[in-house]
């Protein structure tokens, strides 16, 4: 990676680094906060890799002021952080929210905007409290009205210093993992039965919009995972399989919100579960000014026939992967914007709102040693780098990329892997001592190199 000094961002393109709320906050027992559905489902005996809870460790709330000095001394344009709902939102006896957390947030943003740096707040990021999912969650429509009154609530005491709203962090993949899988919160396995999780995050994104509009919002968009999708072999089962997964993928959040329809090779299935009604799609498709990219990796997809549920499978990289089994592969997030741009004329400008890969230390004489390549740079900053790369490579192409938000300032508890996977470009020891990774270095190197040319 000869040319990594080379790299010089272009005029006006945004670098930011991204945290979210459970995976960071800590100190659930603070103040009014009431639970969760991360705290129920990471408390569970054998949830987690490491049984460990994100009540620990991080406590960003405790080390703000420190984590916002990192982000003074790093640099970057923007931070994307998401609000913990459960500390916000008014509930019985709790009329105005809790006081702690709704300090927190204006420490936050009035740290950030003192920094110089843009607050890019994430309305919901799969912490949904416990009180509505005993009231069925995101499997009734009633949650999409709920959560439009948490937005114009975050708007009315947040939006004057907000730069840029994402309402929803990657809708997909919260209702397959959360629902269908059952791998994160809240535990679902209804599989196919999970669809109208997906459509009423859409309803409560499109309701959101509108929420944001009315309080004069300067900029509003989503964050919505995007992924090559490529058949297993070129036989016929596979390719078909294929194509099915990347409709399922690609196009059931994209389509909606950006077109107001449904994905045509899905829209069977979606009528069948009788989720959507007259005026939904409408809703849905309110005009965004930036659309986020959520990208990890291109996947494989085979055919599964002796599986009625669910007719295909996800095979496992065969090339680099990072230490959370996802591939590392930068000319397909390249490809993968290219497609999107080429599939939705019209689309607005992309921002890539989630990417990062998760690689181990290495203790070293002092302890900071990261995983080395084998020309000496670390495999955090090969990663970094070569993404930035890539996506500045379809920008060339002429997709419309306004930035890149890299995953993530700091570790963070990762819901089943608990804390064995280590996105941060800040590494957090278990006693929540902070320590600097190679990789925030580089970052701020290129981020002054790029101010100063």
């Amino acid at each position: 990676m000869a040319d990594r000094d080379a790299l010089v961002l272009p005029s006006g393109f945004l670098l930011g680094t991204t945290s979210a709320a459970y995976r960071v906050e800590g100190a659930a027992d603070a103040g009014d906060r009431t639970p969760s559905i991360w705290d129920v489902v990471g408390a569970a005996p054998g949830r987690t890799a490491d049984g460990s809870t994100g009540s620990e460790r991080i406590s960003h709330i405790k080390h703000a002021d420190g984590d916002l000095a990192l982000l003074r001394l790093l640099g970057p344009d923007a931070h994307r952080f998401s609000v913990s709902w459960s500390r916000v939102s008014p509930s019985a006896g709790r009329p105005h929210g809790d006081p702690v957390g709704v300090a927190h947030y204006d420490r936050v943003l009035d740290g950030l905007l003192a920094a110089g740096i843009e607050p890019w707040l994430c309305a919901y990021h799969w912490d949904l409290p416990v009180e509505l999912m005993a009231a069925g969650g995101w499997l009734v429509r009633d949650t999409a009205d709920r959560f439009a009154d948490y937005v114009g609530l975050l708007a009315e005491r947040f939006g004057d210093r907000v730069a840029a709203w994402i309402t929803l962090a990657d809708p997909w993949q919260h209702m397959v993992f959360g629902h269908a899988a059952g791998v994160d919160a809240p535990g679902l396995t209804l599989l196919g039965d999970a669809l109208p999780v997906l459509h009423h995050q859409l309803l409560g994104h499109g309701r959101a919009v509108a929420a944001l509009r009315a309080a004069g919002a300067r900029r509003v968009g989503i964050a919505v995972q995007h992924a090559v999708i490529r058949a297993a072999s070129p036989a016929h089962a596979d390719r078909w399989a294929a194509a099915a997964f990347d409709a399922f993928l690609n196009r059931s959040v994209a389509d909606p919100v950006l077109h107001g329809r449904l994905p045509r090779a899905l829209e069977t299935w979606f009528r069948e579960v009788d989720m959507v009604k007259d005026g939904d799609l409408a809703v849905i498709s309110a005009p965004l000014d930036f659309y986020g990219v959520d990208h990890h990796q291109p996947l494989t997809v085979a055919a599964a026939p002796g599986n009625r549920s669910v007719p295909f499978t996800l095979v496992d990289p065969a090339g680099a992967a990072t230490d959370a089994g996802a591939a590392i592969e930068p000319a397909a997030l390249t490809a993968a914007l290219r497609t999107l741009a080429r599939r939705h004329p019209g689309l607005p400008p992309i921002v890539v709102s989630d990417s990062g890969g998760s690689f181990a230390d290495v203790a070293g004489g002092d302890g900071r040693a990261d995983v080395a390549g084998g020309d000496g740079t670390d495999d955090r900053i090969r990663y970094l780098h070569e993404h930035l790369a890539a996506t500045l490579a379809a920008r060339a192409d002429g997709v419309d990329v306004e930035g890149y938000f890299h995953r993530s300032l700091t570790d963070g508890w990762e819901g089943a892997e608990g804390y064995t996977q280590r996105y941060g470009l800040v590494a957090v020891d278990p006693d929540g001592t902070r320590r600097i990774r190679p990789a925030f270095e580089y970052l701020r190197q290129l981020l002054s190199r790029s101010r100063s040319r």
